[in-house]
């Protein structure tokens, strides 16, 4: 299974070991092996981002689950002190929704 995230402001890319698609991810430009990590990053842009998509045959909402995750560490961390973070959490993840079915659409 394919995963792709975003995860420190890079475009993450992970799936089990498969030559045939470790020679198609380093066709990318920008495309780096994170060992640590055992994933695949790409600078976090539309353009990659679609070929990306294109290329994997990934949804868009596959991604947009991940970002918001990614995004709501983000928001949580802003509002460690308060108190009702879920809330917090919730609405962001509302937010962040709305704007990548935007994207999306696009």
């Amino acid at each position: 299974m394919m995963n792709l995230f975003i995860e420190e402001g890079w475009l993450c890319l992970s799936f089990p070991y498969n030559d045939f698609l470790i020679d198609k991810v380093k066709a990318f430009p920008g495309a780096r092996w994170e060992p640590r990590r055992k994933y695949w990053k790409f600078p976090c842009t539309k353009m990659v981002y679609k070929k990306l998509q294109e290329a994997f045959n990934i949804s868009c909402a596959e991604v947009e689950v991940e970002e918001a995750k990614e995004r709501n560490k983000f928001i949580l961390s802003k509002h460690k002190y308060k108190t009702n973070p879920m809330k917090h959490q919730l609405e962001g993840m509302k937010n962040i929704l709305r704007e990548f079915n935007h994207e999306c659409s696009e």
